[in-house]
Formats: structure tokens, sequence, C-alpha cells
């Protein structure tokens, strides 16, 4: 078991891509000043967030040091300098995601019948809200994957596109857009054997966009995907675009679905 310091880790976020606290926090239980997290979930954790500008931190390091001795500096504070190894982070995160991307069983999708069914039984009304869900087959996503590092990438790709959350709250339907938009745009990338027509493009992703009203009589538009659950049964779940969260909904929400799409 690793124990974080919580101090330590939030300074250390100032210089990493968008998600690694809230990644950090997924994986780990807070135990009063520290996080604990499990060896191996840090060990795959601190690899996927350690990006380029960390590594010329590691070469230049010890120069820099050398000059704030010799002539009395402190470039090793220089905020541009961090604000630079944030800059290269995040831009290596996503190319690391879009290499480390899987699909859970790309080669057995599900058919529209069966998508249509398991949101009838979730309780989502269909023939009341003419959903936008053209394609007849539907490739599950990795809850595990949309979980971790999944999440992170998608949070930074939505921050880059849409701002910060909290400054554009209002604005839930451009972050469930990019979200999307994103998934798909990676999804026929996807190879899914040797030859050029072994294309995942072959069937869309399931996983698109949801309006809906909230227990507390407000509209709001998340991500809905289905995945393959411990039985091996496809699950309808959500995603919060805006924290990178697998999220509940109540059955009087799933009801009230406004509108659906891929």
């Amino acid at each position: 078991m690793r124990r974080i310091r919580l101090d330590l880790l939030r300074e250390i976020a100032a210089v990493k891509a968008g998600g690694y606290l809230e990644e950090a926090f997924q994986l780990g239980a807070v135990d009063g000043e520290y996080l604990t997290m499990q060896e191996s979930d840090y060990r795959a954790w601190k690899k996927r967030f350690t990006g380029l500008g960390d590594h010329i931190q590691t070469l230049a390091g010890p120069v820099v040091r050398l000059l704030d001795f010799a002539i009395g500096t402190d470039l090793a504070n220089c905020q541009g300098c961090k604000q630079r190894q944030k800059s290269l982070n995040s831009l290596t995160l996503p190319l690391l995601t879009s290499l480390t991307w899987r699909n859970d069983d790309v080669n057995s999708p599900i058919s529209s019948p069966t998508l249509e069914s398991l949101l009838f039984d979730s309780g989502i009304d269909l023939g009341r809200i003419d959903p936008d869900l053209p394609d007849t087959d539907w490739a599950l996503v990795d809850a595990r994957w949309l979980a971790t590092e999944g999440a992170s990438w998608l949070l930074t790709k939505c921050q880059e596109d849409v701002g910060a959350p909290e400054r554009n709250a209002a604005d839930c339907d451009d972050f469930a857009e990019c979200a999307a938009t994103e998934m798909h745009r990676l999804h026929r990338k996807t190879s899914i054997g040797p030859g050029p027509d072994q294309r995942a493009a072959a069937c869309a992703i399931a996983f698109g966009k949801f309006s809906f009203t909230r227990d507390d009589g407000n509209e709001h538009r998340i991500n809905w995907f289905v995945s393959r659950g411990p039985d091996l049964k496809s699950q309808l779940k959500f995603f919060e675009p805006q924290t990178g969260m697998i999220v509940e909904l109540s059955a009087t929400e799933k009801a009230s679905c406004i509108f659906i799409s891929s």
C-alpha cells in the first residue's frame, strides 16, 4: 500500500495534466493527511501522468539547481517553467491515451434491438423521445478504462474545448457534446484486426449524449454508455463529463429522459 501526503499531492498536481487529482482520489482513499492507494494502481497512475514536461524537468533540474547555487537565482521555482512543464504534460496525455485505448469486446458488439431493450428495461421510453441512435451495431465501452485514464483524457479534452466546469456550469450540453465527439473519434482509430478493413468504425461506440430532468427539477445533459458487467451482461451507465466521474441516476431521472443520441 502506498501513502501520499495530500499537501504534496496537490502541489505536484500544479504541473500535471488535467485529471491527475481526480483519478488519484478515484483509485485511493483519504486517511487523515494521506491518500492511500494500492501499489499496482499507484504505479500505473504515476506512469500514466508522467509526461514530456516531467522528463525535461528531470534532465534540466540538476543544472537549474546548480545555477541557483552558483549565481543566487531562483530558477527552480520559476512559475513560467512550471506552466511549460504542465503544458507539455497535458499534450502528452492525449497521445498516450490514444495508444492505450481499448474497447470491451469490440469484436462482439451488441445489436440495435439489444441496445433498445436495455434502454427500455432502464425505464427510458424511446417511443416518447424519438432517439437519435441510427447505427445497427454497438461496441461496448471498457468501464474501468473510462473510470481511470479515459476520464483523465476526456477531462483534458473537454476543458481545452469548453473551459473549466466551474466557469461554465451552464454549458453541460457543450461538455457532453465534446466528450461524445472525442470518444467517437478515438473509436474510429481502433483496429480490430490486421487487415485494412478490420476497423472498429464498422460499428458505433455505445457512448453518447443524454438529456434528462434531475430530481431537483433542473434539466441536465451528461453522457450515456454501455459496458459489460461482472456477469458479462450489458449494463447502461452514465458519465459526467464535467467531473470525469461515472455517476448513478435515480429511476425517475432515467424515466425523465428528454433526448438521447450517439
